[in-house]
């Protein structure tokens, strides 16, 4: 099988949502409290197309097919985001290694690596505590 883009899968996963999922995608990626986040003049009025473009150039690569991942499955379509991860693993576009996912609580970091066990992706969650002076 020939190695496909990124774009070319984030298009064909935004290309397969109905339209009233694409809202609530359109919807969520704006509604983002993470950053970076994407202002709604980047999104307004643009193509699904246009928006992959927004994804990539904001999140990168690696980036936008997480963060699309997660909006998909925040807005219950878990066939779509099994499909693009599934889809990103067969075309070459991943390492073999768990790539880390940070988020910061409070005083803790939490860092989830997800695990590729051949059939299931399982999260490992990691805590520290820590403190840092800059």
């Amino acid at each position: 099988m020939s190695r496909r883009s990124i774009k070319l899968l984030l298009a064909d996963t935004l290309e397969d949502l109905s339209n009233q999922n694409f809202e609530k995608f359109y919807y969520h990626l704006l509604d983002r409290r993470q950053e970076p986040r994407v202002g709604r003049s980047k999104v307004e009025g643009k193509t699904r197309l246009e928006i992959v473009d927004v994804l990539v150039s904001t999140f990168t690569e690696e980036g936008a097919v997480g963060v699309t991942e997660e909006i998909l499955r925040e807005i219950g379509c878990n066939s779509e985001a099994e499909t693009l991860v599934l889809n990103e693993r067969e075309a070459g576009n991943t390492l073999d290694q768990p790539q880390p996912r940070r988020c910061e609580e409070d005083d803790k970091q939490l860092i989830f690596l997800s695990c590729w066990t051949g059939a299931e992706t399982e999260d490992i969650q990691i805590t520290s505590n820590w403190t840092s002076k800059i």
